[in-house]
């Protein structure tokens, strides 16, 4: 009897059923994926403003003024408009910043519940720095494969914690 067979033997659930268990655990993988994903994307954005505002400044920097022009001429308003636009860029990236603190610490906070300190780290590493799965490996000395069981145990973990702190919670802002 081959092992797939062996296993619908002993499986107290219908075809239908295991069906239907296997989509609800995919949507849990995908929902704890998704809002630790939140601190790669967000850190993403940051950096991309942050190189919007270097292009900006060097941009203001190469506007030079006509020595014999009036006061009040276009590369002087120019000037101004690009500073305007980097304070405001600046109080935009420093929300960002206080939203990725906010969020890491609150990542960190579902972390912690996680029984099994070794798939937290796991999960810190591959969601909060950054970490390829094949660095992740080799920092943890586990195989990649055995690295990416331990992954789906703990967003499984990641979404009970979730729904356990807010049945009605939205993980994704």
């Amino acid at each position: 009897m081959s092992e797939a067979l062996r296993r619908e033997a002993a499986s107290p659930l219908s075809r239908e059923d295991q069906a239907l268990a296997a989509q609800w655990e995919e949507a849990a993988l995908a929902r704890a994926d998704s809002y630790l994903s939140q601190v790669r994307r967000l850190d993403q954005r940051i950096d991309q403003k942050l190189r919007f505002r270097a292009q900006l400044r060097d941009l203001s920097l190469r506007i030079t003024g006509d020595p014999f022009a009036r006061p009040g001429s276009g590369a002087e308003d120019s000037r101004m408009a690009a500073r305007d636009r980097m304070m405001d860029l600046d109080q935009e990236i420093d929300r960002e910043v206080d939203h990725l603190v906010n969020l890491k610490n609150e990542i960190w906070a579902v972390l912690d519940r996680i029984e099994n300190p070794e798939v937290a780290l796991i999960l810190d590493d591959l969601y909060l720095n950054g970490c390829t799965a094949r660095a992740a490996a080799e920092r943890s000395g586990y195989s990649l494969r055995y690295l990416y069981k331990l992954r789906r145990w703990g967003l499984m973990e990641v979404d009970r914690i979730l729904r356990e702190e807010a049945p009605m919670r939205a993980y994704v802002r």
